[in-house]
């Protein structure tokens, strides 16, 4: 599902049912009357220049249109903090107040970040621009409610918003995503088309429809709305993101390559952008461009377990099992309730034939998770290679049973009866030859790697590699997500 995020003026979507791509939603800057604090970082809140005076206390000049260039600098100094918990009192508080002066004290409560976005403001030699008026109190309240996924309440602010201001556009966008997460999908398309009637020339009202529009599979509408998104505002990031997702669910990933690129051009610090190209890369079977895009993504963001599977799956692909053993235990401390982790180092740790470790492994993911017949396919080809027969029919039964369309669990298990039924045969034709672990021993050489090959042969993947819900996975795109 997609995960709406904001330009400073607009929700704009992101995301394709992966993982969210996170964007920090921000607040329309507004003026505070004077001057404030230098500070070399994040002030304190002790350092915020006091509430303005009430109404006709103190004259004060009147506010001038702020220009683009500083307005974008307060959207982008207000982007490194989102406190939506803070942010909801204060605006609750606001709706209350003298429209004027609600939104500078709501900013003043608000807290830090907003001085760097005010001492860029006055560098910048622009005057600022209050916002007033009640809808957009509301407006506000209603989006911050949104972040914290209070869905009913936010639909109510902006509801309140748009009776109050029928031209509102933004409301109409950002109501148009709290539709969207409620899985209202008519609703968000009718919100988005009067969003767009309301400012034809707003790049993240497309973007946003277009991201309605993949959601709905109507790939060819999803485009063009990204398309012209893009054209209205060549360095809207999250549009070309957006777009190169839905070049990736029609299979074009040249399209979505060039799409990524242009996003790091814009944003080099979006760790979820490397991410996404090397799963791009990853769709074409291009390993080695795939791990220096995660090596990027893990620099950028070290605490990434997603970054560190997909790097590990990519080590993975290209053979290199011990490194892929090494990415896989950094992804486990990062998330160790993650069975998926589990099932694919397992799958590292059988390629480097110490099953007896894949098996610790697969014990765990199938505790975290009992229910995915990959686990059991696994651990059942770790079974067969210990010469366990029993317990490897046990588990490819129950792989069978959670799925039978497992080719690699019907092969291993085939294999297992056909060495059950030899041992059995050697035992009561020559009963005094040897002991059971000596045939066991007998037939080690001749079995093991003929099981092996015979999975490998299969139309699925050989069983130490998981097949649809397994490595590959780690490469659906990221968006919030994520990231459909």
């Amino acid at each position: 599902m997609r995960r709406a995020v904001d330009d400073g003026s607009a929700v704009g979507w992101s995301g394709q049912g992966r993982r969210p791509a996170v964007i920090p939603a921000v607040l329309i800057l507004v003026a505070i009357t004077g001057s404030a604090p230098a500070a070399a970082g994040p002030a304190p809140a002790d350092d915020w220049p006091s509430p303005p005076a009430a109404p006709g206390t103190a004259a004060r000049p009147k506010p001038k249109p702020a220009g683009k260039t500083a307005h974008e600098r307060g959207d982008a100094a207000l982007n490194q903090r989102h406190d939506n918990e803070a942010m909801i009192q204060p605006f609750t508080r606001a709706i209350r107040l003298e429209p004027r002066y609600a939104l500078v004290r709501t900013l003043r409560d608000w807290g830090q970040g907003f001085v760097g976005g005010l001492e860029q403001y006055l560098a910048d030699g622009s005057p600022i621009q209050f916002e007033t008026g009640p809808s957009m109190e509301y407006y506000h309240r209603g989006r911050a409610r949104l972040e914290r996924n209070q869905l009913d309440e936010a639909l109510d602010d902006l509801d309140r918003a748009i009776e109050l201001d029928p031209q509102n556009a933004r409301a109409f966008t950002t109501r148009a995503e709290v539709w969207y997460r409620k899985g209202e999908y008519d609703r968000a398309l009718a919100d988005c088309n009067e969003a767009i009637r309301l400012n034809p020339g707003h790049s993240m009202a497309y973007n946003n429809r277009g991201t309605l529009w993949a959601q709905k599979k109507q790939y060819d509408r999803a485009i063009a709305d990204l398309t012209e998104a893009i054209r209205l505002d060549p360095k809207n990031a999250l549009a070309h993101h957006n777009r190169a997702e839905t070049w990736c669910d029609q299979g074009r990933y040249d399209n979505a390559i060039a799409d990524y690129n242009e996003v790091i051009r814009l944003d080099p610090k979006k760790a979820v952008a490397y991410k996404n190209r090397a799963a791009a890369w990853h769709s074409q079977q291009k390993y080695d461009r795939a791990i220096p895009d995660l090596t990027e993504a893990i620099r950028l963001d070290p605490k990434s377990a997603v970054a560190y599977r997909m790097r590990a799956t990519a080590w993975f692909y290209t053979g290199e099992y011990d490194r892929a053993t090494t990415d896989f235990d950094e992804a486990i401390k990062l998330e160790p309730k993650n069975p998926l982790a589990y099932r694919s180092r397992g799958a590292a740790w059988y390629q480097q034939e110490a099953y007896d470790r894949a098996i610790a492994d697969l014990d765990t993911a199938i505790r975290l998770d009992p229910k995915v017949a990959s686990a059991y396919t696994k651990r059942g080809a770790a079974w067969f290679q210990k010469k366990d027969y029993n317990r490897a029919i046990a588990d490819l039964d129950t792989a069978l049973r959670l799925d039978p369309r497992d080719m690699s669990a019907q092969i291993y298990r085939d294999r297992a009866e056909q060495e059950m039924s030899r041992l059995k045969k050697t035992v009561h034709e020559q009963p005094n030859r040897s002991t059971a672990k000596d045939l066991v021993k007998f037939f080690s050489a001749s079995t093991s790697k003929a099981g092996e090959k015979a999975a490998e042969g299969s139309s699925s993947s050989r069983a130490g590699v998981p097949n649809d819900d397994g490595l590959s996975g780690y490469f659906q795109r990221l968006t919030t997500s994520t990231p459909r």
